[in-house]
């Protein structure tokens, strides 16, 4: 979401962790697309794989 532009994020140099603002990924926008993301994960073939409540 950080190249796709709905999270806002800064590096202090190339190769650094990502800096997100708590507040940021609060914001509408990112909810909506985490939502959206998450719904498009591959559901597994294997029948006895528990889901994890995320």
């Amino acid at each position: 979401m950080v190249r796709s532009g709905p999270l806002p994020a800064r590096q202090l140099c190339g190769g650094a962790p990502w800096i997100i603002q708590l507040a940021d990924l609060q914001r509408e926008a990112v909810c909506r697309e985490a939502g959206a993301r998450r719904s498009r994960r591959p559901i597994s073939r294997d029948p006895q794989q528990n889901l994890l409540p995320l």
